[in-house]
């Protein structure tokens, strides 16, 4: 008796497989390429420090895109790249100026090819510092943190060049999506 109610649902189980195969294939093939897509294109990474506050938070995670071109990246997106000082690690930054751009800091204050850039995401956060002039050259931006007080930025290192970029932000792991 028992071995019969086996054989009936090893044949039950049988049937369904050959009946749904393709269903199954289809079902496999579409998980296998959202997780590849997912897996290649964009990136979760962890926040690490107080640099990007009140932007971003210390082991908060966000997803980055990959493989973007340099003309996707534009003033004010956020960006993942290879710390200039030591390659293994990974910083997030701001872009604040591109190729081509003249940035000066005067007492704090940000000036974009000689105009005040308007930075709301500072949130009352600023240095009071003096960086003269500088003009951003071709395959390279000007990053800063957004908690200047204790960000390192290119007012240290010096400017980001675009094949040490990582990724670009795309969403925030809070559940609100951003820009």
């Amino acid at each position: 008796m028992r071995l019969d109610l086996i054989r009936y649902y090893a044949e039950c189980v049988k049937t369904f497989l050959v009946k749904k195969k393709a269903t199954l294939l289809f079902l496999y093939a579409l998980f296998m390429t959202g997780f590849v897509v997912f897996n290649y294109f964009f990136r979760p990474v962890v926040v690490a420090g107080s640099s990007m506050l009140p932007t971003l938070n210390n082991d908060q995670t966000i997803f980055i895109k990959r493989l973007i071109a340099e003309e996707d990246i534009k003033k004010g997106d956020i960006i993942v790249f290879r710390s200039p000082l030591n390659r293994d690690k990974l910083l997030v930054k701001r872009v604040i100026a591109t190729a081509g751009d003249t940035v000066a800091i005067i007492e704090g204050k940000v000036y974009v090819n000689g105009k005040l850039l308007y930075e709301p995401y500072l949130n009352g956060v600023k240095s009071h510092e003096t960086i003269p002039m500088v003009r951003v050259p071709e395959g390279c931006y000007y990053v800063l943190g957004d908690n200047r007080v204790v960000s390192m930025d290119s007012r240290e290192f010096g400017f980001v060049k675009v094949e040490d970029v990582y990724g670009k932000l795309v969403f925030k792991g809070e559940g609100d999506p951003f820009n």
